[in-house]
């Protein structure tokens, strides 16, 4: 777990290009993600970015995604291993009046998060943006991105600049993080992974993404339904954060006093020994320190709710 202190203390690269990378112009780059997804994207200033969910008629997560506006051009950053998936699904909707072409990129993506994450960008003129705005430096696309353990930022470019800057970055410290250590961080921060939480079981509300959802904007794919449940004020169910002290596999059953009240859904070891998960928890049995129970009585604490919630 020496990466894990490394970002916790200072700064980890990580390797991003599982995602896929698609790149939209022409007139109508925005437009195509506006109508289909769940932000608002029409007034995206260049130098700009936002997170969007796609959804199915039933507001379904389809895919979360990254979208960057840089000029005449747009880029958008799927999860991993759904680059094709969504760019053949951005193609089968774009209508015949449409000016819009849509096309994988050839660029790579590194991601580096800590603690000292933004002091080491310092040099490269890109740690002063909001959320999801970029700089460049040397065609380098450096956009702020939400953080793992105190910072988040994205590095995007051509395979032989992006090459330099990382062996910078390792020159300055940065510890190249595996897998597990990803995991964990990414279970720390309650965000929702790829075919663990990010999946057609739930709706972008029930997985914490409301800061990735726009109650103003006109209609999309499943907005209907999303837009109930909000006005509703009304979730089958809320993603949460739980502690362990085994560990469990597999989309566990999660029980209060007998009865079925939620789902866990993903799960990493400390280096403490103990476990961190995520998990899908009835609202009416959500409060911070209840004891939940697996099949096999191990117990899980409720740490709290995860991701964004409405106001925050």
């Amino acid at each position: 777990m020496n990466a894990y202190h490394a970002a916790h203390n200072g700064a980890i690269l990580v390797d991003l290009n599982a995602s896929g990378r698609i790149e939209l112009s022409d007139r109508d780059r925005l437009s195509l993600i506006h109508r289909m997804s769940t932000n608002d994207l029409k007034g995206l200033a260049q130098g700009a970015g936002a997170a969007t969910v796609l959804t199915t008629p039933i507001g379904r997560i389809i895919d979360l995604l990254t979208v960057f506006h840089d000029g005449e051009k747009a880029y958008a950053v799927t999860s991993p291993g759904r680059g094709e998936k969504i760019l053949n699904y951005l193609q089968r909707n774009i209508f015949f009046n449409d000016r819009v072409k849509v096309a994988q990129m050839d660029h790579e993506l590194w991601g580096l998060y800590g603690a000292r994450a933004a002091k080491m960008l310092e040099n490269f003129g890109a740690t002063n943006q909001g959320l999801y705005e970029f700089a460049k430096y040397e065609e380098v696309l450096i956009a702020r991105v939400k953080p793992l353990a105190g910072g988040g930022f994205w590095l995007m470019g051509a395979p032989d600049v992006l090459e330099k800057l990382t062996r910078q970055l390792i020159a300055w410290g940065a510890a190249e993080a595996d897998a597990a250590t990803v995991e964990l961080l990414r279970i720390e921060a309650g965000y929702p992974g790829v075919e663990t939480e990010l999946t057609e079981d739930y709706i972008p509300l029930e997985v914490g993404l409301w800061d990735c959802v726009s109650f103003n904007k006109g209609c999309y794919t499943g907005q209907e339904i999303i837009a109930r449940m909000e006005s509703r004020g009304k979730l089958a169910k809320m993603m949460v954060r739980l502690s362990l002290n085994e560990e469990l596999s597999g989309k566990v059953p999660l029980y209060l006093d007998g009865t079925v009240v939620g789902t866990l859904t993903s799960i990493a070891r400390q280096p403490s020994g103990s476990f961190l998960a995520l998990g899908f928890v009835k609202p009416a049995a959500v409060s911070d320190n209840a004891v939940l129970t697996s099949e096999n009585d191990v117990q899980l604490k409720i740490l709290g709710i995860a991701g964004a919630q409405p106001g925050r």
